[in-house]
């Protein structure tokens, strides 16, 4: 696998408007109100976000920072509002609808375009399939891409609508596997808390899909495309084993970001399997993942 199907290049968005987002939180199980007050609150995300892009580019990843805009609480998850693409040597970019007003405001294409051509020197030609927001359909959040088998695994959740995940994975000409995975509210808010997919490991919580077919599926598929599979508990989906990704360097070396609560979540044998593959960098971030209701990965939108 190369460089294609593994980024070395990732966006990442400055928390300066962080605080707890009630709009989310009716369907984010991960989600808990705050101990701090709000501006307390802001300096911690602010030192925990920068400490993280300090580890990540010191391990030789490229780390694009953008500030965020007024009233988005929930900016610090740019992954959920685009995705980058290369398909027949064109570039492009992927705007998608998010369900929650408030976390609409965080698109910025003009300026994510601009700092993507001055990073990677490629024009991006975007794809916005926002629409009327009747549906949503939130980006990586929602879909696990394996780029090499031209896969897109999608757990199906009022943010992510199967049909308008139809019309990307068209696009993009890739195979979709779609099914229903639940937490202790209900079906799952974004696939990418229970699903991890990198160059030789797949991270799953296949106790949250209860149905038989469904998760035999998904096992299936994650095997024939030759991956180690790591399946975690519910309990350890809570504890943000499943929000991870595996990125490389310019040296094409393999790191695995996740947070100290994911890695402590893991067992002795399963970070094990991990190293066998990947070097860890361990960013933490409990505030951004307690009050946020996303982690490491969350944090994260690959660049193409």
């Amino acid at each position: 696998m190369n460089q294609q199907y593994i980024a070395n290049t990732i966006v990442m968005v400055k928390p300066n408007h962080f605080c707890f987002n009630a709009e989310t939180s009716v369907s984010n199980a991960f989600q808990n109100k705050p101990d701090l007050g709000n501006s307390e609150l802001q300096s911690t995300v602010m030192t925990e976000f920068d400490v993280m892009v300090e580890q990540i580019r010191a391990a030789g990843i490229s780390v694009i920072t953008l500030e965020s805009q007024p009233n988005t609480p929930d900016a610090v998850f740019p992954n959920n509002w685009f995705s980058t693409h290369r398909i027949d040597n064109q570039h492009y970019l992927f705007i998608y609808p998010m369900s929650t007003e408030n976390r609409r405001k965080e698109v910025q294409i003009d300026n994510l375009v601009a700092n993507l051509k001055a990073t990677t020197g490629n024009d991006y030609k975007i794809v916005d399939i926002r629409g009327d927001y009747s549906k949503s359909l939130e980006s990586t959040g929602v879909f696990i891409f394996d780029h090499e088998y031209k896969t897109a695994y999608m757990s199906v959740s009022p943010r992510a609508d199967a049909k308008l995940a139809k019309e990307v994975c068209y696009k993009l000409g890739y195979k979709l596997i779609t099914f229903t995975s639940y937490d202790k509210k209900g079906p799952i808010y974004h696939t990418n808390v229970m699903l991890s997919i990198g160059e030789n490991i797949a991270i799953l919580c296949s106790e949250s899909i209860k149905c038989d077919s469904e998760r035999k599926q998904v096992l299936d598929n994650l095997q024939s495309s030759n991956k180690e599979i790591i399946d975690v508990s519910l309990e350890q989906m809570y504890q943000m084993c499943g929000n991870i990704l595996e990125l490389k360097n310019l040296n094409n070396q393999n790191f695995t970001i996740l947070s100290t609560t994911a890695n402590n979540g893991f067992t002795a044998e399963q970070l094990q399997v991990i190293d066998k593959h990947t070097k860890r960098i361990v960013c933490d971030i409990p505030n951004i993942e307690n009050v946020g209701g996303g982690s490491a990965r969350c944090m994260m939108a690959e660049v193409f």
